[in-house]
C-alpha cells in the first residue's frame, strides 16, 4: 500500500473519480484523449494531489487520485473541470460550439466520486466493535 507522508501525518486517500461530457456527447476521441491525458497530468504538477490512472469512454473520463486530507474531492473535481474546459475550449472551441453552441461547457454539473480502500467496509465495522 503507498503511504503519503506530510508534516505530522501519515495518509493514504484515495478516490475514484468519474466525470461526464455534458448531454452525453460522444465526443471523446483518440486526438482530445491524448491532449486530455495531457491537460490532467498537467494541474496534477501545479497541485497537491497525484492522479495515478486516467481511462477514457466516449463520453466520460475515470480518474484514480491520490489525495492529502486537506484537500476534499469537491475542490479536486472543480479544478480539473474547470481547467480542462477552459484549455480544451481554447484549442477547440470551434468544433465544440456545434456540440454546446455557446455555452463554453465540456462536461455535466455532477461527477461521482468513491474511496478506494484496501480492505472492505465489513472488516472495518468487525474491526470497531471489537475495540475497547
Amino acid at each position: 500500500m503507498k503511504y503519503f507522508s506530510k508534516n505530522h501525518s501519515k495518509f493514504h486517500i484515495c478516490y475514484h473519480v468519474i466525470l461526464t461530457v455534458k448531454y452525453r456527447k460522444s465526443i471523446l476521441n483518440y486526438s482530445s484523449l491524448d491532449e486530455l491525458s495531457k491537460l490532467f497530468k498537467n494541474i496534477e504538477t501545479i497541485s497537491d494531489f497525484e492522479i495515478t490512472n486516467i481511462g477514457f469512454d466516449k463520453n466520460h473520463v475515470h480518474l484514480v487520485i491520490y489525495s492529502p486530507p486537506t484537500i476534499s474531492p469537491l475542490q479536486i473535481v472543480r479544478k480539473l473541470k474547470q481547467e480542462t474546459t477552459f484549455n480544451i475550449w481554447k484549442t477547440h472551441g470551434k468544433t465544440l460550439q456545434t456540440y454546446f453552441w455557446k455555452e463554453q461547457t465540456l462536461w455535466t454539473d455532477g461527477y461521482f466520486v468513491c474511496t478506494c480502500g484496501e480492505i472492505s467496509e465489513d472488516i472495518i465495522k468487525q474491526y470497531v466493535e471489537t475495540q475497547g
